[in-house]
């Protein structure tokens, strides 16, 4: 898939051979291991650092790149955000630096919005046909039996 990191938008990895005529796949990948604010205490509800959350969300993302094919639904666009300890971040060494966002909530907020948006602006019946991935390796609270959150690197 000739997926290529977009110059003028960090994290954002386009098909340049995708028409938008056409119906096809949306994802956006989060994966977080490095926490700002999380150090395992009390305050931090006994939550730390991770230490694969990242890379996995990295492995899934070059899994979607080099070998996901669906003949009616290519790979269109992907928004990526990634808080990888250094140690995770030795081991994605082939992967630039630049091609992803830190998972911060604005970040997060801001990728998800451009991809519900970019799904929406399609004609509705190639929106209806197009498919949407969404990925998140990381902490997450559970408020209410009924609803939980995902933390955010920022948290």
């Amino acid at each position: 898939m000739p997926l290529q990191a977009d110059s003028t938008r960090p994290g954002l990895w386009s098909n340049p051979e995708w028409d938008p005529r056409h119906p096809g796949t949306f994802a956006v990948i989060i994966g977080v291991s490095q926490y700002e604010h999380l150090a395992g205490d009390d305050r931090s509800y006994g939550l730390g650092q991770l230490y694969v959350s990242a890379l996995t969300a990295y492995t899934f993302f070059s899994w979607l790149k080099a070998n996901y094919r669906h003949p009616d639904l290519p790979l269109a666009k992907v928004w990526l955000l990634l808080s990888p300890t250094d140690a995770e971040s030795g081991l994605m060494a082939d992967h630039p630096q630049t091609g992803f966002l830190r998972p911060t909530f604005s970040t997060c907020n801001d990728a998800i919005g451009e991809w519900f948006a970019t799904m929406q602006g399609l004609d509705s019946t190639v929106c209806e046909r197009s498919r949407a991935i969404f990925f998140f390796s990381g902490h997450g609270l559970e408020v209410t039996q009924d609803k939980q959150i995902l933390l955010p690197s920022d948290y």
